[in-house]
């Protein structure tokens, strides 16, 4: 049933910057489990200097997304740790 996988949005456990790229973290609860993801983006600024957000990379962010990638991934296994004070 859809019970059974409907979760449960809450803010951001953790946000990780780098340059213009920015990880998010969020913990998920189901009815059964408990888990996190990670959710990346790119700002940029547009010509009329509005900022926006953008889930596509060029070839250049690539180092600095897996960067972030890894950040995300030792954060998250300190919050499994149990370090996760929600």
């Amino acid at each position: 049933s859809s019970e059974n996988i409907r979760t449960t949005a809450k803010p951001a456990v953790a946000r990780i910057h780098k340059g213009r790229l920015n990880a998010s973290i969020w913990k998920r609860t189901t009815k059964d489990d408990s888990f996190y993801t990670v959710s990346f983006e790119r700002r940029y600024q547009t010509k009329d200097q509005q900022w926006k957000s953008a889930q596509g990379f060029s070839l250049s962010d690539l180092p600095l997304l897996a960067d972030l990638a890894e950040e995300a991934r030792n954060t998250i296994l300190n919050l499994l740790s149990g370090n996760d004070e929600e």
